[in-house]
């Protein structure tokens, strides 16, 4: 197939520049580009990073043969000790419990919350983890900053910030030594660290050129590797509005770098021209974006139909209403979709019969915990999970009170029958889906309105207690999604998430939450209707919670921790 003028222009660019950056929106060719530019250039020794394996695998194969694939982690892993490779890495949980023991801490929300401040400082730019910069990490982070809120009431002492920071230190220090247990973070933040050593640097300076996928996932650690890699020529690629896991630590790097910039907007992928449409009033209305993507179909199908949703708990409802004998393609293994409900399953059964023999690590500190809390009913956990900040396991207890513990069984057993690697209709998320394509998708219920999304973030995270904010404080938050302030990061994920869900559709779109999406990318926010419908939300929010709303003669405030513009 014949190179569009873009990625021609690319091509040429590549030997004039030595940092570029590409903007490749849905479906247009972003990996291809990658491996022309090292066909190329056949006297240049190439280092492509990817994300995962199976992408690795997949480029191996197409990559001429002067490229080294590898993913970020393999590419740290190569250094490490052969004393840790010995002994393995742990899980999260296997993790939570080692620190449990290490510290000698029984407090569930403590050992949660530096192994959570802990793995965010191991994938951050930071090298150093000093108060000021754990407290930064916390405070732009929503999770992070909830739980503090719960744990040392919303007040950001110096002393609490500094035992953390001493906490992390010592943790670090102990795996070093081989008292803890070793994580992917940690090897990476170690990686990180030994990044000026002769023997690192003398094998990246063996390479003429990398290669970066995917940059708008990008997290804090990834981006300094990227920049400060002792290597001439740099490509990052990716698509800076599909970046959907600032949650996990993602930056949208690409849209941070400061390189020449070029776009891919001719996409192969869409013969519905609706597809096409919807995505341009996306990335007009919301992003601000002045090329629009366009579409030269190329006669790829699969007749395959794929139903996006936006939560596991709509996948395991899809289930439930499958047809026994249908043949179902999933994008995840069964037994993680179904990993938070039969584990929350267990916590109900042990807390019921008194009974924590069949628990361990992470669920037996929440049984602890919740047993000291005289915790029993299922509406006090749920509050309990809502107050930790952990979402997961949440959703997990919403989907058992709405199918009973036992119906989790079967429905489990069900899944396993309608697996079909060969299934032409796929049950998956919207994060599960990107990068993937499918003839016909169906956008599931459980997407909302983005203006709704957006609304309530901002009354619930933005503003403080009793205050209102004026148009122009709305306009600079309409202007911060634009920019992709990091304040924003987690309503940004949400949008991005619908662009990515929608932009899988080769032929045909419907769905019962495709009307929400329609109606939220047709028409951006006014920042007047903004800030209207957050004033609302705020003062009801206020009175659920028995504030008084009566309007003070003073000033609004925005908390001080969420810097979105000079208000």
């Amino acid at each position: 197939m014949e190179l569009t003028q873009e990625q021609k222009d690319i091509l040429k660019a590549f030997k004039k520049h030595n940092h570029i950056k590409i903007n490749a929106y849905a479906g247009t060719g972003k990996t291809t580009t990658l491996i022309e530019i090292a066909k190329d250039n056949p006297n240049l020794n190439f280092l492509v990073l990817v994300f995962n394996k199976s992408v690795k695998l997949e480029l191996e194969t197409k990559m001429p043969s002067n490229c080294t694939v590898m993913t970020i982690h393999s590419l740290a892993y190569k250094f490490l000790d052969t004393k840790f490779k010995r002994k393995g890495v742990l899980t999260k949980k296997d993790f939570t419990t080692e620190l449990s023991k290490y510290f000698h801490s029984t407090d569930y929300f403590k050992t949660t919350f530096l192994r959570d401040v802990l793995e965010k400082f191991c994938n951050s730019y930071y090298l150093e983890a000093k108060p000021e910069n754990i407290r930064q990490l916390i405070n732009l982070d929503k999770d992070l900053r909830n739980k503090y809120k719960l744990l040392y009431n919303a007040n950001y002492d110096s002393r609490n910030i500094a035992d953390l920071a001493s906490k992390i230190n010592t943790s670090l220090l102990a795996v070093s030594n081989f008292e803890i247990g070793l994580t992917h973070d940690i090897y990476l933040k170690f990686f990180q660290k030994l990044l000026p050593a002769k023997f690192i640097q003398d094998y990246l300076k063996s390479f003429d050129a990398l290669l970066v996928d995917e940059s708008q996932d990008l997290n804090g650690i990834q981006e300094y590797l990227l920049v400060n890699a002792p290597i001439k020529k740099k490509v990052a690629v990716g698509d800076k509005h599909q970046s959907i896991y600032s949650w996990r630590g993602a930056e949208n790097t690409l849209a941070k770098l400061d390189w020449q910039e070029f776009y891919l907007t001719m996409s192969f992928r869409f013969k519905h021209e609706g597809v096409v449409e919807l995505a341009n009033q996306f990335l007009n209305n919301w992003k601000g974006e002045t090329r629009n993507l366009s579409s030269q179909y190329t006669g790829r199908e699969n007749n395959l139909t794929a139903h996006i949703t936006r939560t596991n708990a709509q996948i395991i409802e899809l289930i439930d209403k499958a047809k026994a004998n249908e043949k179902i393609r999933f994008t995840r293994e069964i037994s993680e979709i179904f990993r938070s409900v039969k584990e929350i399953v267990k916590l109900i059964e042990a807390i019921n019969y008194n009974d924590p023999s069949g628990l361990s690590g992470y669920l037996k500190l929440i049984y602890d915990k919740m047993i000291k809390e005289n915790i029993k009913e299922t509406e006090q956990m749920s509050e309990f999970f809502l107050q930790a900040g952990d979402y997961e396991y949440f959703n997990a207890l919403e989907i058992v009170k709405k199918y009973g513990e036992y119906k989790i069984d079967d429905l489990y057993k069900k899944a396993i029958k309608l697996k079909d690697p060969n299934g032409e209709k796929v049950f998956t998320t919207a994060h599960s889906a990107k990068g993937m394509e499918f003839d016909n998708v169906v956008i599931e219920k459980d997407f909302a309105n983005i203006k709704d999304i957006m609304a309530g973030y901002i009354a619930y995270e933005i503003l403080d207690k009793k205050s209102k904010i004026s148009e122009e404080q709305a306009e600079s938050l309409l202007q911060g999604i634009k920019n992709h302030d990091s304040v924003l990061s987690d309503v940004i994920d949400e949008i991005n998430l619908q662009y990515v869900a929608t932009t899988r559709a080769i032929k045909n779109i419907s769905g019962a939450g495709l009307k929400n999406i329609v109606d939220g990318f047709r028409e951006v926010f006014k920042a007047k209707e903004l800030a209207k419908i957050v004033n609302k939300r705020r003062e009801d929010i206020d009175k659920s919670l028995g504030i008084n709303t009566e309007p003070e003669q003073k000033k609004p405030q925005i908390k001080k921790q969420n810097k979105v513009a000079n208000f």
